[in-house]
């Protein structure tokens, strides 16, 4: 990042990941947000990210969502946590 190599991240405590669970479905409970993710979810951005920039996408995303700069660096799977909840 910024010219130097980024650490392997070690993952979630699963607290938070129950956590994250919980925002999710209570988001989605009270907005047209819905209990979904992009299909590429733990990787890379790819055409989603101009459906979630132009509003077309109303799901779960990641920052990597947003912009091909950008990856997930935890490797969080939204799509199989959210068929968890």
């Amino acid at each position: 990042m910024h010219g130097g190599k980024v650490e392997a991240h070690l993952g979630f405590y699963p607290v938070q990941i129950k956590a994250a669970q919980a925002l999710w479905s209570a988001i989605a409970g009270v907005t047209d947000v819905e209990l979904k993710a992009p299909l590429d979810s733990g990787k890379t951005s790819t055409d989603y990210s101009k459906d979630v920039v132009s509003g077309k996408f109303a799901g779960v995303i990641s920052h990597y969502h947003c912009s091909k700069k950008k990856i997930d660096c935890a490797g969080l799977d939204i799509a199989k946590l959210i068929k968890e909840i």
